[in-house]
């Protein structure tokens, strides 16, 4: 992840679910 988090990525799921909130953000 080379995005910065709102939260930290601390399980794999979190990373996953992350990286869809960031697609919908942006």
């Amino acid at each position: 992840m080379g995005e910065p988090a709102p939260w930290p990525w601390d399980f794999p799921l979190v990373d996953l679910y992350g990286d869809i909130v960031l697609t919908y953000m942006y």
